[in-house]
Parts: structure tokens; sequence; C-alpha cells
């Protein structure tokens, strides 16, 4: 998990803005090999980056 408070990283990932101004709000998973395995990207619903986070954390864990 990270937390972008500089924005850097998001700069590297080139996540965009809303309406110019509010940064993006973008869920990666990444695996322990360090390949992106899923993207959600949603500015107005947080809940649902977690929702499905964990279900594709999940499964991956099963795999």
């Amino acid at each position: 998990m990270l937390s972008d408070e500089k924005s850097k990283v998001r700069k590297l990932y080139k996540v965009g803005s809303t309406f110019g101004i509010i940064p993006g709000r973008v869920t990666y998973i990444i695996d322990k090999e360090g390949i992106i395995r899923h993207i959600f990207s949603s500015q107005f619903n947080p809940k649902k980056h977690i929702d499905e986070a964990l279900q594709v954390l999940d499964e991956m864990n099963k795999a």
C-alpha cells in the first residue's frame, strides 16, 4: 500500500487530474514480480477501489 502525498508516483504512472485540478485516484495491484495485474480508476467511488482490490488480491492468492 502506498500513499502518494507529494504526487511523485502519480507523475511516474501518468495519472491525470479530474477537471484539470483534482488529482486522479487510481488503484494498481502489482504482484511479487512487479507486474501490474489490475488497474482501477474512479475519482468519485472510493469504496469501489477497496472492493476491487480485495477481490483481485483474493483471486491472486487462490492461484
